[in-house]
């Protein structure tokens, strides 16, 4: 073989060799991206798995006590047998002893009166235990209340929003966040200075702005809330201190708020004579 020849076949294995390299990176590579997948699926199993474990502990602890409740069925079905058979044993001996007879029958009323009280005791703990499985099943350990306050969550932040904006004009906001089944409310304060948001706690908030976000919340959100989900407007809508801590430009602004809630009726408890024509009757007390 001539050295052209070799050369090429050199070149040739070489360009082989660097291909095979490259699909055993490639290979690699995968079966790397493979490990990992399948770690992360072994730990969302291994957690799941925990999950269920405590479950069933939890079912097999309210099995345990019901079948102490059958136990106890058991043996007072045993006894009410058992006293039976002494009625009839009486019933067929040729004594006088009517006393011990009626004593029998009294014991056995009792018996029956207790094996009824049993029976009601298992049917409301395994009307208990099955309904336990499914508000666990379906809604998790905090129940219903949980369920209901996520969905409800996005319109009562819209309304917040709203009143917010018309009370504060943009100065502060609050957010709603649901962690789990815990709410939590955040503020921001937005900084004329450097034109920038901070986060701010409710106590860093001036007394006016503490006091327009609490209307904002209750009553007015709140209540549009309950007008959505239901359809009516709330009947009667009571509120004290109404215009503390506001200034003169919000609190005509607030009651106009009110008046556009359509409700029946609105108390307002208030020291502010500023306010008072604001209202239809006013009583000083």
């Amino acid at each position: 073989m001539d050295v052209g020849t070799r050369s090429a076949v050199l070149d040739r294995l070489r360009s082989e060799v660097t291909t095979e390299q490259t699909r055993a990176t490639e290979l690699t590579t995968r079966i790397a991206a493979v490990n990992a997948e399948l770690d992360a699926a072994t730990k969302g199993h291994t957690v799941e798995r925990d999950n269920a474990t405590k479950c069933l502990s939890a079912l097999q602890a309210r099995m345990a006590d019901t079948s102490v409740n059958r136990d106890a069925l058991a043996t007072a079905l045993a006894a009410v047998k058992n006293t039976r058979t002494s009625v009839g044993q009486c019933e067929r001996a040729e004594n006088p002893f009517m006393e011990q007879r009626v004593r029998v029958n009294a014991d056995m009323k009792a018996l029956q009166a207790e094996l009824v009280d049993l029976n009601s005791k298992i049917l409301s703990t395994s009307k208990d235990y099955q309904g336990l499985r499914f508000w666990e099943h379906a809604f998790g350990p905090k129940g219903i209340p949980a369920f209901v306050m996520s969905e409800v969550l996005p319109l009562l932040q819209s309304y917040i929003d709203w009143y917010t904006a018309q009370l504060l004009h943009g100065s502060v906001s609050c957010a709603l966040i649901m962690t789990g089944d815990e709410l939590h409310l955040t503020f921001q304060a937005f900084d004329d200075v450097n034109r920038l948001t901070h986060e701010r706690t409710f106590n860093q908030l001036s007394r006016g702005q503490q006091r327009c976000l609490e209307l904002a919340v209750s009553p007015f959100a709140i209540s549009d809330v309950a007008r959505h989900c239901t359809s009516t407007h709330v009947p009667l809508l009571v509120i004290d201190e109404l215009t503390a801590h506001l200034d003169a430009h919000t609190k005509p602004q607030v009651c106009a708020m009110l008046r556009a809630s359509h409700s029946a009726a609105v108390v307002v408890i208030d020291h502010d004579p500023s306010v008072q024509g604001e209202f239809d009757e006013v009583w000083t007390l």
